[in-house]
């Protein structure tokens, strides 16, 4: 598997080439430790999608492995944009989220962004910290 890159707010790949379920399940443990060793396992964490091309099921997956390790996992029931996800981060005082969405507005590619408590995007979060892989960085 090669190596995860992360923009401003989160993770942006091509889908089927680097953005794939193995990868996308490499990034969702990573916050899954970093939430973890910031005392956060059990807290509610929120997984959105829009409606691009295998979003839902990404979406399914990431919350699937944030509840087999320790979290409530809530999946948006539909479709919802990036701005709604954040927002109900803080209306729920959950730990963070995961949102599922494209990039740049095009279909080949995918992005994945996590946001914590406060609605920030992965790079006030530290993206450094979520490394697929290498752990939890300190």
């Amino acid at each position: 598997m090669g190596e995860i890159k992360f923009g401003t707010s989160g993770w942006r790949a091509v889908l089927a080439e680097e953005f794939t379920f193995g990868n996308a399940r490499r990034v969702v443990e990573a916050i899954a430790r970093v939430l973890t060793a910031d005392g956060r396992k059990g807290a509610r964490v929120l997984v959105g999608y829009d409606t691009r091309f295998l979003a839902g099921r990404f979406a399914a997956e990431a919350a699937r492995i944030l509840s087999r390790s320790g979290f409530e996992a809530v999946q948006s029931a539909r479709p919802v944009p990036t701005p709604v996800l954040a927002f109900e981060i803080r209306r729920q005082a959950a730990a963070g989220g995961v949102n599922f969405t494209a990039t740049r507005g095009d279909q080949q590619n995918r992005g994945g962004d996590h946001a914590d408590s406060g609605s920030r995007p992965t790079a006030s979060f530290g993206r450094a910290r979520v490394r697929p892989g290498a752990g939890v960085s300190t």
